[in-house]
């Protein structure tokens, strides 16, 4: 950590400082705990102001100490509890960036004890982190407490010794000198380096000595402040008096607040400095590391008061010195250029400066240089089955993966053909791309990956639609989806285009058997329109075919029953499928089989669909075991293996009622009834 060294003498010692703690407890929440950083002037009638955004965060007032640096916070939360009559305590390390009040980091440190007493003090002549830690042993019992500075890069502290002071608040001064206050409500003075203490004297206030404590010292003033909680359960802001021990009512607090790990942050300028630079800008083309930082010098001190006499600005990059001591003129706007050395996050900073002293620095931290592209985005291809041509068209992306902007004109792209990793262009500097494919004789499902490349930065690759091509399958035809491969010859159509659409599932439990399915979970807003199209199959006008599958539900409750249709047709225009199995609502939890007969109107390829239009929030359907067999000869009626005159008598006698032959083999025409017209349908097929 880098030392904090404290330049008093430049700030005005009127200012009534402002201070910043995490509170932990306040009457004036109710019952809605609101913990989380605030700040509150050193005054009578002080009021407190929260900085965080977050309602409610416990890791933000940790109780076993925290220190700000950097800008970051350090922080060690603890809470306890009980297990058969044992009691113990959960450690957890966070950060939190104290420009936005996020938790950046959180990691538990249950053996590690580096939970402080009561709140840790940042020395400011050395920049380490002092306080006194609780030494547990593995059944959480308090064995000591040492005396030590704690390392919260490493999670370690460096103990000095064991110290028999139990403190209840520790400040160090501007001059590294320790105090406390001990449970006995008395200022000590600690000799950092052996662990001695000396009772300076009583502060003269009665305290609850088991709730949180903290205090801290004004860089400025070098006066010592301390939040105590009274016997009586009131709160409120004490100083000290460094010299005898006495302590000074500032304020009460308005909702007896418990305030933990309070610090005053140093002045960032001297009164007489300039302010802070605004408009602060960076100016870099993409894939450029030379640029132009562009800013407006201040026209006001640090104070408001109007900014006159010379001013020079520095602009550094990562804390190395790119421009120093050039010459400006109050409320000017300026554009300088300068070169980064390497592309990286870059922060950085401008500081103007007159004969007070440095103002503000104002920094603004981006990616400068090269950066990797994000995937690109809409990769689709068509495939025309008449020239056998493949067309892939994509858009480029436009910002890196470090939210930098990409020179979209020196991309390049890697293309591959999957399955077989085929790689079918390097290096391409167009986003379509186009190819012949010819004698794709075995069925699979094809597509292609993009890779954007960036000079030598090689970015995120994006997948294509996938299409199936190649040789139909023959019936019979069936489908277990043992196999995920298998699946992939499926065509899936998001009609409604809500995502929730059909996909594999495999389920592996541990005391029952496995199970692989074609799934599709609803929409919580829309109800499913999605068909799940089986490869292509080849069939025959004079065959009478048999689909059959399974279908369940997965949960019991009428609110989750689902729905599914299923028709067969040409090519992926459902629009134009005829319907095989009604509409059914599926209402059973266990695999159930449904059956059905039909045929087609010509030979040719064709698809069964299966077409989900469950209602929102009806959870999954699920769909297995699909099989599609040959059940006999179209025109077949009474089974003998032939189509001839007899069959149309078999028709006529189950119109008239003499015999009873099933609908399915009857219905000749396909219309779902068994009339004159299926006998007339039958003449014509003979």
């Amino acid at each position: 950590m880098t030392a904090v060294m404290l330049a008093i003498s430049l700030i005005s010692s009127a200012q009534i400082p402002t201070i910043y703690c995490g509170v932990y407890k306040s009457t004036s929440w109710g019952t809605t705990l609101q913990r989380g950083i605030y700040s509150f002037p050193a005054q009578n009638n002080t009021t407190f102001t929260k900085v965080s955004t977050a309602e409610n965060d416990n890791f933000l007032a940790p109780l076993g100490g925290a220190a700000v640096y950097d800008g970051v916070m350090h922080g060690v939360h603890y809470t306890s509890g009980e297990i058969y009559g044992q009691t113990y305590y959960t450690f957890t390390y966070v950060e939190y960036d104290t420009k936005t009040w996020t938790q950046t980091k959180k990691k538990s440190v249950n053996y590690n004890n580096i939970a402080a007493r009561c709140n840790v003090s940042i020395d400011p002549t050395t920049g380490k982190v002092w306080g006194l830690f609780n030494n547990f042993d593995l059944d959480y019992n308090i064995v000591d407490r040492k005396w030590a500075t704690v390392d919260y890069a490493t999670l370690s502290k460096t103990v000095i010794d064991a110290m028999s002071l139990n403190m209840v608040a520790l400040a160090i001064d501007n001059s590294g000198q320790a105090y406390a206050v001990g449970t006995d409500a008395k200022l000590y003075a600690i000799d950092k380096a052996t662990t001695a203490y000396t009772a300076v004297g009583s502060t003269g206030v009665s305290i609850k000595s088991g709730y949180p404590m903290c205090a801290a010292v004004d860089p400025v003033t070098n006066k010592m402040y301390w939040s105590a909680v009274l016997s009586d359960g009131t709160s409120g802001l004490y100083e000290l008096n460094k010299a005898t021990g006495a302590a000074t009512l500032v304020s009460k607090y308005p909702g007896n607040e418990v305030v933990v790990n309070m610090w005053i942050p140093a002045p960032e300028a001297a009164d007489d400095a300039p302010a802070a630079v605004t408009n602060l800008k960076l100016d870099f083309k993409p894939n450029a590391l030379t640029g132009n930082v562009n800013f407006k010098v201040p026209a006001t001190t640090y104070a408001g008061a109007q900014l006159s006499g010379n001013l020079t600005y520095t602009i550094k990059a990562n804390g190395v010195a790119l421009v120093t001591g050039e010459t400006t003129a109050a409320g000017a706007d300026v554009s300088k250029q300068v070169t980064i050395d390497k592309a990286g996050i870059t922060e950085v900073e401008v500081v103007v400066s007159n004969a007070a002293g440095d103002g503000p620095k104002q920094s603004v931290k981006q990616w400068i240089g090269p950066d990797t592209p994000t995937a690109p985005t809409g990769v689709n291809w068509t495939y025309d089955a008449a020239s056998r041509q493949a067309k892939l068209t994509w858009t480029a992306p436009v910002m890196g993966k470090n939210n930098a902007p990409l020179d979209t004109a020196a991309l390049t792209y890697n293309v591959v053909r999957q399955p077989g990793n085929v790689t079918v262009a390097k290096g391409l500097d167009a986003t379509a791309f186009a190819e012949s494919l010819s004698q794709l004789t075995d069925l699979k499902s094809y597509y292609y990956q993009v890779t954007p490349v960036n000079g030598s930065l090689v970015g995120d690759k994006a997948e294509s639609n996938h299409i199936v091509l190649g040789d139909a399958l023959g019936i019979p035809y069936s489908e277990n989806f043992y196999n995920k491969n298998n699946f992939d010859l499926f065509t899936v159509i998001d009609a409604n285009d809500d995502g929730a659409t059909w996909k594999y599932k495999a389920t592996n439990y541990q005391y029952s058997d496995n199970q692989q399915y074609a799934s599709i979970v609803a929409s919580k807003t829309l109800a499913d329109d999605d068909w799940l199209l089986t490869p292509p199959l080849k069939m025959e006008k004079k065959y009478r075919y048999k689909i059959a599958y399974k279908v369940k539900k997965q949960y019991s409750p009428s609110d989750y029953n689902q729905l599914l249709d299923v028709g067969v047709g040409q090519g992926t225009d459902v629009n134009n499928y005829k319907s095989i199995v009604e509409l059914m609502s599926i209402n059973v939890v266990s695999f159930t089989e449904v059956s059905r007969n039909f045929v087609v109107p010509a030979d040719g390829v064709y698809h069964i669909g299966f077409h989900a239009t469950s209602k929102a929030k009806s959870d999954e359907l699920c769909l297995d075991d699909i099989n599609v067999t040959v059940a006999g000869l179209q025109g077949d009626v009474n089974g003998d293996g032939k189509v001839d005159v007899s069959d149309i008598t078999a028709v006529i006698q189950t119109i008239l009622g003499t015999a009873q032959y099933s609908v399915d083999v009857c219905d000749i025409n396909g219309d779902g009834a068994v009339n004159i017209d299926d006998v007339t349908a039958l003449i014509h097929m003979l």
